[in-house]
């Protein structure tokens, strides 16, 4: 559509006029560059209220153009029609047999800081039937999909749950499901079983690929690079998340909530059958369940304050590895960290994805940063008394020390 258009020049609605001139006489009758700059300032001013506009329509409006992939066209438009909410014991035990008769379905959980100490209030589960279709012989086409919400907070559906989720027969969907696996094991008594994990697939991606910099990655960023699908409401709804922690405790769910919570599920599949053509299905199930065992690591300290104590041995899983620092999970509300050239050399031979165990040198000034130094059965290497000569040096004791670090007594609780 054009707001203006003539024989000299055409003006699209909504883009600056300096982009969409198909003729540009008049501008060369200009004296100088001042004015041709002054034009220029003119067409963003007339027209950047269009723009804002069109940007304030809403999650519906900005995604109704995303680009078609191989399995499919993702876009607002698409409608879910075939939705469960359970909130009872039977309509759980019913959901979980027709969810058990799948052999995979995509799953994902959303609460309160999801986690050991945490609150898990929603299970939301995607499966979808394929039948032969197409022009290829092996091409398939999507008969029937259905979405199922499962109420957590109600205490009547848990074992319905426990079902799904331990059934060693399907295999599950999930991206990064470290903190689910620990909210439900901690908080539920149930353990994850058969896992397909996309964020441990990216990891071994990487890995095959031999990047130097193996990090993990967001769901978001999956969608993007895998998908080429861009999604405004699912950043939007996670802005909203960073805002108002106990979003997902609010009964009724809001529209915008729910469409999050069923895309964060669908679009698991198209990623699933990506990862499944560049890696081994057979290694993406054994290191997932690294992920899926994260719920077991440091069970042995019931609070986190008992676990954020300066010369603690802890269990700590590498998520990021650079040059510069190694990021650790502790299943926890603490994360830990190396950022000193001797600390961080001291894991140069642990792989993203591994558990090491570590001593807890120091604190951050907001204590949520645990500093970490590796483990070692003889040497108390972060100990500058015990430490022996020419072994590393711990970040507590070395000269380029964070200054974030709040030195305190060892006595001192978290």
């Amino acid at each position: 559509m054009y707001l203006y258009h003539s024989n000299k020049c055409a003006i699209k609605k909504g883009i600056p006029l300096f982009r969409n001139v198909v003729s540009i006489c008049f501008l060369r009758k200009a004296q100088n560059g001042d004015l041709v700059k002054r034009r220029k300032l003119f067409c963003n001013t007339k027209f950047i209220s269009t723009i804002s506009e069109e940007r304030k329509t809403g999650c519906e409006q900005a995604n109704r153009d995303q680009p078609s992939t191989p399995f499919g066209s993702y876009n607002e438009k698409s409608s879910y029609k075939d939705i469960k909410i359970v909130e009872n014991e039977k309509e759980g035990n019913d959901a979980a047999e027709e969810i058990n008769r799948n052999d995979i379905i995509a799953v994902d959980f959303e609460g309160t800081n999801l986690g050991k100490y945490g609150k898990v209030c929603i299970m939301q589960v995607y499966t979808e039937e394929r039948t032969p279709g197409g022009v290829h012989p092996k091409s398939e086409c999507l008969s029937r999909e259905k979405y199922y919400i499962f109420d957590l907070l109600k205490m009547s559906v848990i074992k319905s749950v426990k079902k799904i989720i331990e059934n060693k027969k399907t295999l599950k969907l999930v991206h990064d499901c470290r903190e689910d696996s620990s909210a439900l094991y901690n908080q539920l008594g149930i353990k994850f079983e058969n896992v397909y994990d996309t964020s441990r697939a990216h990891m071994l991606l990487m890995e095959k690929n031999r990047n130097s910099d193996i990090y993990q990655v967001s769901f978001l960023q999956l969608l993007n690079d895998y998908l080429g699908i861009k999604d405004d409401c699912l950043s939007s709804i996670k802005k909203e998340m960073y805002k108002n922690e106990k979003i997902w405790e609010v009964r009724p769910l809001s529209k915008m909530s729910i469409i999050y919570a069923l895309k964060n599920v669908k679009y698991l599949f198209p990623l699933y059958r990506i990862f499944d053509n560049m890696l081994s299905k057979k290694i993406v199930l054994e290191k997932s369940k690294d992920f899926v065992n994260y719920c077991f690591m440091n069970s042995r300290y019931k609070l986190p304050v008992d676990l954020a104590k300066r010369g603690n041995v802890v269990q700590a899983m590498l998520v990021s590895k650079s040059m510069l620092n190694c990021v650790f999970k502790l299943n926890s509300t603490r994360k830990g960290i190396a950022c000193t050239p001797s600390s961080v050399a001291q894991f140069r031979d642990v792989k993203v994805g591994d558990v090491v165990l570590c001593v807890i040198s120091n604190k951050s000034i907001d204590q949520k940063i645990l500093y970490l130094c590796k483990h070692d059965d003889v040497y108390d290497y972060w100990n500058l008394k015990e430490r022996p000569r020419g072994k590393f040096k711990p970040s507590i004791h070395e000269n380029a020390t964070d200054p974030m670090i709040q030195f305190c007594d060892e006595e001192e609780s978290a």
